[in-house]
């Protein structure tokens, strides 16, 4: 079992303001040959200075309680993310003030060590394609 947090930036349609819901939150990704669905307990999101659209997050403490596959994820399998098949956004229901996140701009996971943090940089491979993802509301 591997403890990590993970830090993602998400462009939305729209400025976000302070009566939007937003909430992120269930993941299901692919390292190597294992498809994982994970969600954390914790999260901290800041709107970012200069392009109010955009949504810097950071999660902590995944749920390996309700996440049992969690427990099998080392930190050899971090470092082989091949697809994304959901990442979802929580933005409010039906009479709630309406933003849908568009892009995944960056999505970094930090393996908390023994040795420290060991950073997955996955932004390059998510703007290039080589990883797809499915950003979801």
């Amino acid at each position: 079992m591997v403890k990590f947090r993970m830090v993602s930036v998400v462009k939305f349609d729209r400025e976000i303001e302070d009566d939007h819901i937003i909430s992120p939150g269930g993941y299901t990704m692919t390292f190597g040959s294992k498809k994982v669905e994970f969600d954390f307990e914790d999260y901290e999101g800041v709107i970012d200075e200069k392009a109010k659209d955009t949504l810097h997050i950071e999660q902590k403490n995944p749920d390996y309680n309700a996440f049992k596959e969690l427990l099998l994820l080392t930190e050899d399998d971090l470092s082989k993310l091949s697809e994304i098949t959901e990442f979802y956004v929580y933005t409010g229901e039906n009479c709630d003030l309406e933003i849908n996140p568009v892009e995944l701009m960056e999505l970094k996971i930090e393996a908390l060590t023994e040795d420290g943090v060991k950073t997955y940089d996955y932004t390059a491979e998510i703007k290039n394609g080589k990883i797809k993802y499915c950003l979801c509301n």
